[in-house]
C-alpha cells in the first residue's frame, strides 16, 4: 500500500511539474513580444525627441520603412530604430522629418553597418556625423561609403577603422581643404601604418593641422620647413584650399621633400613638425609617399562606385544572412503582436501601482 501511495505521489508530482512547465513556457511566449514591444516603444521615444513629424501618416509610414529595412537587411529593428534616431540630418527645409530623407538614411546606414560589420547604432552614428559635420550630401556620403569599402579591399585597412577615423577628423579635413573621397585615402592611408584607430586618428590630425595653418606655424615648425625648401608656408596652406588633386600634391610634395633629407634626420624633421605621438604613423608614408599617391587615386577611381552596396550584397547573400533576414522578420512579428498587450499591461501597472501605494500609506 505505501509503495502504492509512493507512486501515485510520484504521479502526482510529474502532472504538477508538467503544468508549471507548460505556464512557463506561455508565460515566455507572451513575455519576449512584450519585451521587444516595451524595447521599441522606447526607442521610437528617443526618436521623437529629434523629430517632427508633419502629419500622422508620416509617422506611420517610417514605422512602416523600418520593418522594410529590417527584413531587407536583417538588422533587429529595434537596431533600425536606433539609427534612425540619428537622423535628425533627415529633417526638411521645414524642419521637419523628410520620409524620403529618413528612408534613403536608414537604407545606407544599414547596409553600411553589414558590410562594414559595425552595430547599426555606430552606422548610423558616423552617416550623420558625415553629413552634419562635414556638411556632405546623402550622394557625396555614399559615394565616401564606397570609396571606404573599395580601399579596404585593396589594402591593409578596414572599412570599420577607417569611417571610424573619418567620422572623428574628416571635419578637419574639410576645413584643411580636401574633398570628401581624398579625406578617405589620407584616412585609410594612416590607418593601414597605425597600431590603431585612435593612433591613426591623432597622427591624420596632427599632418592637417601643422600643413593647413600657414603662417601660424611655429617659429621652429617654419625654420623646418624652410630647410625642406618651402620658405613661404602659406602657399602650403593655399595649396590645399584648392581641392582636389591640388590638395592631394601638395601633402604629397612635403612627403617627398623630407624623403629627399638625409635618412638620419627625417624623422627628426618629422617630430618637429607633426609631434612625437604621429611619427610612427607618418613614417612608413615619408618612406614611401608613392603609397599615398596610390591610395588616393584607389580612393577616387571609378571602379569604387558601387562597392559598399556589392559588399552588403555579397554578406546578404551568405545563409547568416537569410537567417539574420528570418530573426528580423520574426522580432517584426513579436513586436506587432507584442504591442497590442502593452495598453492593458499599463493599466494593470498603474491599478498594482496605486495598490501598492496604498499600502504603504496604511504601513
Amino acid at each position: 500500500g505505501r509503495q502504492q501511495q509512493m507512486l501515485a505521489n510520484q504521479a502526482k508530482r510529474q502532472e504538477y511539474h508538467g503544468q508549471i512547465m507548460g505556464t512557463v513556457a506561455t508565460a515566455a511566449a507572451v513575455v519576449a513580444p512584450v519585451k521587444l514591444a516595451i524595447d521599441y516603444e522606447s526607442n521610437w521615444a528617443d526618436l521623437k525627441k529629434v523629430a517632427n513629424f508633419a502629419k500622422d501618416d508620416d509617422e506611420k509610414r517610417i514605422k512602416q520603412d523600418i520593418f522594410s529595412v529590417s527584413e531587407r537587411t536583417g538588422l533587429g529593428p529595434n537596431e533600425v530604430t536606433k539609427i534612425a534616431a540619428e537622423a535628425g540630418v533627415a529633417n526638411g527645409a521645414d524642419g521637419n522629418l523628410d520620409p524620403e530623407k529618413m528612408k534613403r538614411f536608414l537604407n545606407d546606414a544599414a547596409e553600411m553597418s553589414v558590410a562594414y560589420g559595425i552595430t547599426a547604432e555606430e552606422a548610423g552614428e558616423r552617416l550623420a556625423t558625415y553629413q552634419s559635420r562635414m556638411e556632405l550630401t546623402a550622394e557625396q556620403t555614399r559615394g565616401m561609403g564606397d570609396a571606404m569599402n573599395y580601399v579596404a579591399s585593396k589594402m591593409n585597412a578596414t572599412a570599420a577603422d577607417t569611417s571610424s577615423v573619418v567620422a572623428r577628423m574628416g571635419a578637419l579635413g574639410r576645413t584643411a581643404g580636401l574633398s570628401e573621397k581624398s579625406i578617405v585615402g589620407l584616412a585609410a592611408a594612416i590607418v593601414s601604418t597605425s597600431e590603431n584607430k585612435e593612433t591613426a586618428g591623432t597622427a591624420m590630425k596632427n599632418f592637417l593641422l601643422t600643413l593647413s595653418q600657414g603662417n601660424a606655424m611655429t617659429k621652429s615648425q617654419k625654420e623646418t620647413m624652410k630647410r625642406l625648401g618651402f620658405s613661404n608656408v602659406r602657399a602650403i596652406a593655399e595649396g590645399m584650399k584648392k581641392g582636389g588633386k591640388e590638395a592631394e600634391n601638395t601633402l604629397l610634395t612635403v612627403l617627398g621633400a623630407i624623403k629627399k633629407m638625409p635618412e638620419a634626420e627625417q624623422a627628426g624633421i618629422a617630430k618637429e613638425l607633426f609631434g612625437t605621438e604621429s611619427l610612427a604613423s607618418l613614417a612608413p608614408l615619408i618612406n614611401n609617399p608613392q603609397k599615398l599617391r596610390e591610395v588616393f587615386a584607389l580612393a577616387n577611381s571609378e571602379e569604387a562606385t558601387g562597392s559598399q552596396l556589392a559588399e552588403f550584397k555579397t554578406r546578404s547573400e551568405t545563409t547568416q544572412g537569410a537567417l539574420d533576414r528570418l530573426a528580423a522578420s520574426g522580432q517584426i512579428l513579436a513586436i506587432t503582436v507584442g504591442s497590442v498587450l502593452l495598453p492593458p499591461l499599463a493599466s494593470a501597472a498603474e491599478h498594482v501601482t496605486s495598490v501598492i501605494q496604498a499600502v504603504r500609506a496604511l504601513a
